[in-house]
C-alpha cells in the first residue's frame, strides 16, 4: 500500500514571529500492521493512544526528511486510505526498515 509522509517545518517572518512552512509530502510503500498488545499498554500509560503501525524503508524515511541550517527534520504525520495521523514513535527495524507508531 501507499503512505505519504508529511513532514512540515517552522519557520520565523521578517518580525521574528514563527509560522509553519508548505507541508513536504512524500509518498512511499508501506506494510500495514496492527499494534502490539504490549506496546499499546504502554503507550496508554504515557497518555497516548495508538491506532496503527506502518513499516516503510529507511531510505524513504530519510528521503522525506527536511533539512534546515540548524537541523534535520523528520516526517511528523502521514496519510493512508484518506485519514490523517500523527507519528508517535519511530522504531528501526534491522538496517534497511522503519516503523512508524501512529496516533
Amino acid at each position: 500500500m501507499q503512505v505519504t509522509l508529511i513532514t512540515q517545518t517552522v519557520e520565523k517572518d521578517p518580525g521574528g514571529l514563527p509560522f509553519k512552512s508548505e507541508a513536504k509530502e512524500t509518498t512511499v510503500y508501506a506494510e500495514e500492521k496492527s499494534v502490539v498488545r504490549s506496546e499499546f499498554y504502554q503507550a496508554m500509560r504515557a497518555g497516548i493512544t495508538p491506532k496503527i503501525v506502518f513499516e516503510v524503508r529507511q531510505e524513504d524515511f530519510e528521503l522525506s526528511a527536511v533539512k534546515t541550517d540548524k537541523e534535520t527534520i523528520y516526517p511528523t504525520g502521514l496519510i493512508s486510505e484518506g485519514t490523517k495521523y500523527g507519528i508517535a514513535r519511530t522504531y528501526r527495524k534491522g538496517k534497511s526498515k522503519i516503523e512508524l507508531t501512529c496516533v
